[in-house]
């Protein structure tokens, strides 16, 4: 299904509409990134680089 106009019109009144909604997004955006430190992101990155890297050495 593509969005169109008319459902993001209806989903931001929703939104506006709803403060348990926006809650619920601002409490769930926070715990999604709270864990992105610089040293977290770094060790993801280092972790799938060595995943890659000893994959393609064969």
């Amino acid at each position: 299904m593509k969005p169109n106009s008319q459902a993001v019109f209806n989903a931001l009144m929703d939104l506006i509409n709803n403060a348990g909604m926006r809650q619920d997004i601002a409490t769930s955006g926070y715990e999604s990134v709270k864990d992105l430190t610089l040293q977290n992101m770094c060790l993801k990155f280092e972790k799938i680089l060595m995943q890659y890297s000893f994959r393609n050495k064969s």
